[in-house]
């Protein structure tokens, strides 16, 4: 079978279906997603030696990935398209494993995605292929527009972010191109969503707390009677009018609440980045250093009979390998705490209620007391926000320093059992 030609059939067959399809309902999924999704498809798919089989396969699926959208209903979209594709392929002669094959590629787009080789991991990461891009904001625009009228329905923002989130956090690139090229931005994507929906539901939690932690730190308080009670020396407070200048100097002496909750929030955003950085990282080196191993056992343990002389630099390299795993393995690895707290730790305010490893062993109505008493007190909330951030902090540096430790070893060690191969090489001859 010519794939080559078969594939041009596929192209021709999908150009004349959008030109006799023309429902605006569709301003997502149409013949301008199908080029976009052919485009990303050969663009991931030009860093692996696939043959023409695969292409055709890959393509094909690309090529009627949308159709069965436009096939009247609301469900089943992927099966809809993988149907379309199997009645035209079978017009021009394609077998019957060649058409599962690309009914596979698009019904394993299905959420929650499963592809089970290599195809299909690279026509599923085409089609989420716009979450680790900069257009994310547009295309999720589109989408929200064209499922609320498919469906007949509004949905909220504040519910599309919810799914947005929930879908950005439990998917994951299944290609190496993506895990690389668009990982970072996926996570730049999914912070600017979260730090939005914060924004728009702001927990009641914190309007209570701005108020007594202004009055705790500003000697001013304002009063509903248009006046100020300043506290002087003595026991009772001395009215005073409420005058433009004291005005300003209420101005100048409010505690921002609105720009600490920032900082805390950006703080929590900037550690998860570089937590995210510091563990691709640490991937990075273990997969790096597995391959060398693996290549070292393979090839060179082999023949150390015939050539003794490579023992040494042999031995450097593995130690090397493993030492710099060894640390790769120490900055990933999480450590748990006990997961509990007692009621002495909240009366006493120095525990933070806000990370899961300090009540994930405890019954739901002790923390529940414990959350209630930490609302009530300002001092006792914003103490848990510090030790929080505080927490990460130590954990980024203890991985960025096992990080740090293991791409010295790599870098240092690699160049010694470089050169000590170049040396026996040389002296060999």
């Amino acid at each position: 079978m010519d794939y080559n030609e078969s594939i041009k059939k596929v192209a021709g067959y999908i150009g004349q279906f959008y030109t006799k399809q023309a429902d605006r309902k569709i301003v997502y999924h149409n013949s301008k997603h199908t080029w976009e999704l052919i485009d990303t498809v050969n663009r991931i798919s030009s860093g692996y030696s696939l043959d023409d089989r695969s292409r055709f396969i890959m393509l094909s699926a690309a090529w009627f990935y949308d159709t069965g959208y436009f096939i009247p209903g609301t469900e089943n979209h992927k099966t809809k398209s993988a149907t379309c594709a199997a009645e035209f392929l079978k017009t021009i002669g394609c077998s019957e494993e060649d058409i599962q094959a690309v009914q596979d590629c698009i019904t394993a787009t299905k959420l929650p995605q499963e592809p089970k080789n290599l195809n299909e991991e690279i026509v599923c990461d085409a089609v989420m292929y716009y979450l680790g891009t900069k257009g994310y904001a547009e295309k999720s625009k589109l989408l929200r527009k064209e499922t609320e009228t498919l469906h007949g329905i509004t949905i909220s923002g504040k519910d599309w972010r919810e799914r947005s989130i929930a879908l950005m956090e439990s998917h994951h690139y299944f290609t190496d191109y993506c895990r690389e090229n668009l990982t970072p931005v996926k996570i730049e994507n999914l912070n600017r969503i979260k730090r939005k929906q914060e924004e728009k539901t702001m927990p009641k939690v914190v309007s209570d707390i701005a108020p007594a932690v202004t009055q705790k730190l500003n000697p001013v308080i304002q009063m509903d009677t248009g006046t100020i009670a300043i506290k002087q020396d003595g026991d009772n407070p001395v009215e005073e009018t409420n005058t433009p200048k004291k005005n300003k100097e209420k101005k100048k002496n409010r505690r921002p609440v609105r720009g600490v909750d920032s900082v805390f929030r950006i703080s929590a955003t900037n550690h998860q980045r570089l937590s995210a950085m510091a563990d691709n990282k640490a991937h990075i080196m273990i997969s790096v250093n597995s391959i060398v191993i693996s290549v070292l056992l393979g090839l060179i343990a082999r023949k150390l009979d015939k050539y003794q002389d490579i023992l040494i630099p042999t031995i450097l390299m593995l130690t090397t390998n493993v030492t710099a795993i060894i640390f790769s393995v120490l900055a990933t690895r999480p450590r748990i705490p006990k997961g509990y707290f007692t009621k002495e730790q909240v009366k006493n305010k120095d525990i933070d209620l806000t990370f899961f490893g300090n009540f994930y062993r405890m019954d739901f109505p002790d923390y529940e007391a414990g959350m209630k008493d930490m609302m009530k007190d300002s001092e006792f909330a914003y103490g848990s926000l510090i030790r929080n951030v505080y927490g990460q902090g130590k954990v980024l540096g203890k991985k960025f320093t096992y990080l740090r430790i293991s791409y010295n070893v790599f870098m240092i060690g690699m160049t010694i059992a470089v050169i000590a191969f170049v040396i026996v090489f040389a002296f060999a001859k």
